[in-house]
């Protein structure tokens, strides 16, 4: 892993907090320009550009909601990124050929067991005479 990528999860919480912290601004924003043009006495053309921006803070805060979902955390990057590597390495460790058979003679022993429960339910849902 290269110090690049290092660098680039572990300032995902960063990034990740700096959107939010933008998008509540533009909400916030947008909110005092909807109490302006509410409570407001300006005249028509302040009050369309006073909407016009209202407008455009919104539809950048939900354009941000994207990004805001869609970054990882730096738990969550180091989850994607390790969990594939620790299965793959579960998945290659030799496991001992006693504790295989013993593992393959316990699920032959379960086997006719799950077989036994199924016959039992279909007997048990057929109509009694």
């Amino acid at each position: 892993m290269s110090g690049l990528f290092v660098y680039i999860i572990v300032m995902l919480d960063d990034l990740s907090m700096a959107l939010n912290v933008v998008f509540w601004l533009s909400i916030i924003a947008a909110g005092v320009l909807g109490l302006a043009l509410v409570f407001g006495d300006w005249e028509q053309d302040r009050r369309d550009q006073y909407a016009h921006w209202m407008k455009r803070l919104i539809y950048f805060s939900l354009i941000l909601i994207i990004p805001i979902t869609l970054v990882p955390n730096t738990k969550k990057a180091a989850i994607i990124y390790v969990t594939p590597k620790m299965v793959n390495a579960v998945s290659d460790a030799k496991i001992p050929e006693a504790l295989m058979g013993l593992a393959n003679a316990w699920i032959e022993e379960l086997k006719p067991a799950a077989q036994d429960k199924e016959a039992a339910k279909t007997s048990h849902n057929k109509p009694q005479p």
